[in-house]
């Protein structure tokens, strides 16, 4: 099985830290400057599988998510991942596509 890592990051919220976690409770954390929501699935499921429960998690939170884009944070899918091989089905990436969110993916030993 793969093991892989899947978050959803808001880089360096700055002053309105404090705003996106009164909005989003318990889900965002801090990590350094940026806050950090990660997936609560299994590391053994699927990529795809880790992208469908964030969509499902954040797609009632658009609005405020491209508010934070337009007033310039910018937040972003990471995806880190042992093996250089994996899929990633169509209908996971509704979730970047919606939220306008750019996906980034990192490849560690």
């Amino acid at each position: 099985m793969h093991k892989q890592r899947v978050e959803v990051r808001i880089l360096n919220p700055g002053n309105q830290a404090q705003s996106v976690q009164s909005h989003f409770e318990t889900w965002f954390v801090p990590d350094g400057p940026d806050l950090v929501f990660r997936s609560a699935l299994s590391p053994e499921l699927s990529i795809s599988e880790h992208l469908k429960w964030f969509y499902g998690m954040l797609q009632f939170h658009r609005k405020f998510i491209r508010q934070l884009e337009e007033s310039g944070i910018r937040t972003v899918i990471r995806i880190s991942v042992r093996e250089r091989s994996f899929t990633i089905e169509p209908e996971a990436i509704f979730l970047a596509h919606q939220l306008h969110l750019a996906t980034e993916i990192g490849f560690r030993e």
